[in-house]
Formats: C-alpha cells, sequence, structure tokens
C-alpha cells in the first residue's frame, strides 16, 4: 500500500497530505503484527483425523445409505466453507484453498446425490451447476482462481453437449457468458469469458441451426460489434484477441480449403456475398474506431475464396496479412513474436496443402528463412530511415 502511495504521488495523482491520510487510515484498519499460526501438533493432528475420516468412509461407502452419503459430503463442503471463514477472519491458511475445495465438495456432493438415487449424471446440467456456481465465488470474493473455475467448467458444459445441443441450452450458456463478459473489469476474467462467448459461437455447430460453415467469422464479427457495448478499458485489454484468433480461423479455413478435394458442403453465395458485406462493415468501423480489429475484416472475404477449390487464394491471402501484419506491428513498433509465429505457420500450412511430396522440405525451409532475412532487412531500413529522419 505505501509503495503505491508513493507512485501516485510521484504521478501527481495524489498530493502529500492526502497519502498521508490514507496511509494513517489503512495502518488504523490493519494493524501490523504477527498472523495466527495453527500449532504444528494441531496440523499433525488434524492430518491424521482427516485420513482416518476418508478411510472409514471410503470402507463403508457400499453399505451406507443414499440419505447418509449425499449428507457426509454436503457436510465436508460446509465444512470447508466454514473454514474459509475462519482462516480469513483469523488471519491462517489460505481461505481461497479452502474455498476452492467446498466448490469441488459442491460438484461431488450433485455427482453423489445423482448416483445414490439412480438419477442421470450425463448431459451438461452438473457442469452448468458447477460452472455457475464457480461464477457466483468470483463475484462474492473477485479472486482469479475462480475465475480459472469458472472457464473450466465453462468449457466442460460446451463439450458435454455434444453432439447436438437444443436451443434453449445454447441461448442460456450465451447469455451466461455474455453477462460475465459485460461486468468483467479485470483482465483475466475479461479474456476467459470472451472466449466461451467465442465457443458459443462454434457451438452454433452442434444445433438445430442454418448449415454454415462461417459460424467462427460470424462470431468474431458479432464480437467487433459487442466492443461498442463494453467500456474503453475493457475494449483495450480485448481488442489484442481479435487478430489472434482471426489468424487461428484463417488457417483453419486454408487448411480445411487445401485438404478437401471438390466443393465444401453447405456453401452458399449467398452467405458468401453476406459474408463479403458484413466484412466490410467491420472493416469500416475499425478504420473509424477500432484499428487493432482491423485484421479481422478480411475473413469477410473468405467465403467468396472458399469456392476456388485450389486454395491459392487463400494462400496468397494468409501469406499477405502474415507479411502486413509483421510490416504493421514494426512501425507501430509492437511486439514482433507474435507476426513472426503466424507466418511460420503459414509457411508450414502452405508446405503441407502445396509442396508435400512435391518439393523437399529443406528446399521449402530455406525459401521461408530467405523471406524472413529479406523481411528483417526490410524492417531494418525503415527502422535505419526514421532514426534518420528523427536525427
Amino acid at each position: 500500500m505505501e509503495r503505491k502511495l508513493r507512485e501516485w504521488e510521484r504521478e501527481k495523482l495524489l498530493n502529500q497530505e492526502t497519502a498521508a491520510t490514507i496511509l494513517a487510515y489503512e495502518k488504523q484498519q490493519h494493524p501490523a503484527g504477527k498472523k495466527a499460526r495453527m500449532p504444528l501438533l494441531m496440523i499433525v493432528g488434524l492430518v491424521f483425523f482427516t485420513l482416518a475420516v476418508f478411510s472409514f468412509i471410503a470402507a463403508n461407502w457400499q453399505v451406507m445409505p443414499p440419505l447418509l452419503k449425499s449428507g457426509l459430503v454436503l457436510s465436508l463442503m460446509w465444512l470447508f466453507y466454514g473454514l474459509g471463514m475462519a482462516s480469513e477472519k483469523r488471519g491462517f491458511g489460505k481461505p481461497v484453498l479452502f474455498r476452492l475445495i467446498g466448490l469441488a465438495m459442491f460438484g461431488a456432493s450433485l455427482i453423489v446425490t445423482a448416483q445414490a438415487f439412480h438419477l442421470s449424471t450425463s448431459g451438461a446440467i452438473l457442469p452448468w451447476a458447477v460452472f455457475l456456481a464457480a461464477l457466483f465465488h468470483y463475484a462474492i470474493w473477485r479472486h482469479n482462481a475462480f475465475v480459472v473455475a469458472a472457464f473450466i467448467m465453462g468449457g466442460v458444459t460446451l463439450g458435454m453437449s455434444v453432439p447436438a445441443v437444443t436451443w434453449l441450452e445454447w441461448s442460456l450458456f450465451t447469455l451466461a457468458a455474455l453477462i460475465w463478459l459485460v461486468v468483467s473489469r479485470e483482465q483475466l476474467s475479461l479474456i476467459f469469458s470472451w472466449i466461451l462467448v467465442f465457443g458459443s459461437g462454434l457451438k452454433l455447430w452442434a444445433t438445430p441451426a442454418y448449415e454454415s460453415p462461417f459460424w467462427p467469422v460470424w462470431t468474431l464479427f458479432f464480437l467487433v460489434m459487442l466492443l461498442f457495448v463494453l467500456q474503453k478499458e475493457q475494449r483495450r485489454m480485448l481488442m489484442p484477441l481479435y487478430p489472434i484468433f482471426g489468424a487461428m480461423t484463417l488457417l483453419v479455413y486454408l487448411a480445411v480449403r487445401g485438404e478437401t478435394e471438390g466443393m465444401l458442403p453447405d456453401l452458399s453465395w449467398i452467405e458468401a456475398w453476406g459474408l463479403a458485406a458484413a466484412g466490410a462493415v467491420v472493416l469500416g468501423i475499425s478504420l473509424w474506431k477500432l484499428r487493432p480489429v482491423v485484421w479481422t475484416s478480411i475473413l469477410g472475404a473468405v467465403g467468396l475464396m472458399l469456392f476456388d477449390q485450389s486454395a491459392i487464394l487463400l494462400a496468397v491471402t494468409a501469406e499477405a496479412t502474415a507479411l502486413g501484419y509483421l510490416v504493421y506491428a514494426q512501425k507501430r513498433g509492437m511486439v514482433l513474436a507474435p507476426g513472426f509465429v503466424y507466418f511460420v505457420l503459414v509457411q508450414a500450412v502452405i508446405y503441407v496443402i502445396f509442396a508435400w511430396g512435391r518439393l523437399d522440405m529443406a528446399l521449402f525451409f530455406l525459401i521461408g528463412a530467405v523471406l524472413l532475412f529479406a523481411l528483417s532487412g526490410v524492417a531494418w531500413w525503415v527502422n535505419h530511415r526514421r532514426e534518420e529522419a528523427v536525427s
């Protein structure tokens, strides 16, 4: 606290008197002192007692009545929540660890109750319950551990609804992920909720809806529009995701088109032109207000390029975007590593599609190395000219 106050004072965000007042208040509210620690013998005794209890339960589990089984797991759940509360008040242990175990016991109680009373444990109901419980934990205690738990259970919920999902299930999950995204303020929570919304868009392939090969692109375009609903700081933290997921999506379409003979199923000229129009809209919006997501608009042309059975148009587009992004990042002083990784991946996919069995791998990667060398030379020349202009 004292270090942050001194930093804010140096940046002229606070004056010296206000910083001293805040520091005095915090010291009064949280007086310094040693945290209460449990005696070593008590810790050892608790460990052996816990092992003994679990051993007894495991030995008699099969003969226990269903209500007793559920009651035992629920009791353990409330025990760990109670330990979390006591840990926070008394200053021993890690409260978040006890609460995470309590959350796990909540999931275990659902499974045990369902099995004890011969209820179905298939489907997405159990992951749904734990997913919502993890979000509830995060809303109360605001710890990133619950963000990770919610993200994992959200992914499990999406996976458990394979191969088919009803419109009701899809709508409820998408609504929950969207609400989480809109109300999030921390970066990890924003990123994980954004990924779940993107995943729910991919899940449209499992719904009894219109069969479209372009759900990932439509989802990304929807997420671009969603940026206008979010606050400025939220947009700043999320915008780096768009070129990353756009690049991954373009690579997947290139690989699928290159490895598929003949026309792809479910391709429609009407939808392809509609996607191109949506891409033009995204391009205009990006140039107007959201420059970092302008690369996403390139995906609008994917629908038309998929009609090219040779995949050459997609390959040229992927190559051009890889080189273009590197030049863009160089001029803006951005980190070049993501652009180089994407460039290498593009070369690998193009090699598998066009050069496998036709061109020696060493020769192919030699060509790629020459391209990278040439690009590095161009970047050096641009930097040199910029330094000369500044001097």
